[in-house]
């Protein structure tokens, strides 16, 4: 059986409790019940694993960090930073839970939702569309600059802009970024204004390497030339506006991986089955080394 260690006498585990003793700041134990949880905090999505695994470590040591809360109506607080622990303790079957109280000239709207955003943003626990909710909210509540908000937070001018061009993205782009799919990558799809085709790239998103999607994107936004018929008779090719479907950049770009040169598929207009590859040779090696790779 485990020995259960004190955090208030193990000196490895108390130091910050400490630190709020010195400072004038102390936390005091205060019952679970009567604490409430934030319905404004940033975080919407907790991985349940991870506070199973937090309320192990707690059964074992205690809690090593109070949790922050203000006083509200009634007696009870709600929890300024700390949802984690505060949920992980309930789990672990404790009772009390070490918190430090806010003061009155803490307790307003843009100190506590900077604390939150601070706390989650410090243990990369929001993801980036849970951040940009929190950043909009504290512009809009506090009409705070990009340059205040990027200060109060300690992070670049940079998240903060990323993050409010979250807000502006499309729905479905908005949920990718909830499912955990890559910042930078979703945010280069924002140009793409079919919904179908942003659906084609987001299921495939996680195959491919932002320079991957870059390229994907370029060919996308480069028309191709497709082959029409002539009052001569013949044809002749012309660029054509419409964008390249996902398959066909595919197809493409494995062409040119497995020949080593530059492909072009060229769609009829009138019938969109049909058409032709052409591979580009620049000398007679290099046509060899085609022949080479198709025959055998």
């Amino acid at each position: 059986m485990r020995k259960q260690i004190n955090i208030r006498t193990n000196p490895l585990f108390n130091h910050s409790l400490n630190e709020r003793l010195t400072s004038g700041n102390p936390y005091r134990e205060l019952k679970l019940n009567d604490i409430d949880v934030d319905p404004n905090q940033p975080r919407r999505i907790f991985d349940e694993e991870a506070i199973r695994m937090l309320a192990e470590t707690i059964k074992i040591y205690g809690v090593m960090n109070p949790i922050t809360v203000r006083a509200i109506d009634g007696g009870t607080y709600r929890i300024v930073a700390g949802e984690r622990r505060y949920r992980a303790s309930i789990l672990a079957g404790k009772k009390t839970i070490p918190a430090v109280i806010v003061s009155d000239n803490e307790n307003d709207t843009k100190t506590t939702l900077s604390k939150q955003l601070i706390e989650n943003i410090q243990r990369e626990g929001l993801n980036p569309l849970e951040r940009a909710e929190a950043i909009g909210k504290l512009r809009d509540q506090t009409s705070m600059s990009i340059r205040d908000i990027a200060a109060n937070l300690g992070i670049s001018k940079t998240m903060v802009q990323r993050s409010l061009e979250i807000l502006d993205l499309p729905s479905d782009l908005k949920l990718a970024l909830e499912q955990g799919k890559s910042e930078s990558k979703i945010l280069l799809l924002a140009k793409l204004e079919s919904a179908e085709l942003r659906k084609e790239f987001i299921d495939n998103i996680d195959d491919w390497t932002r320079v991957d999607l870059e390229e994907k994107l370029y060919l996308l936004n480069n028309p191709v030339e497709t082959e029409v018929k002539v009052s001569h008779g013949g044809t002749k090719k012309i660029k054509n506006d419409s964008q390249v479907s996902v398959e066909d950049m595919r197809i493409i770009e494995e062409l040119q991986r497995q020949l080593g040169t530059k492909v072009e598929l060229v769609r009829k207009n009138s019938n969109k089955q049909q058409g032709k590859l052409l591979i580009d040779f620049y000398s007679d090696e290099i046509l060899k080394g085609i022949y080479d790779r198709i025959v055998k």
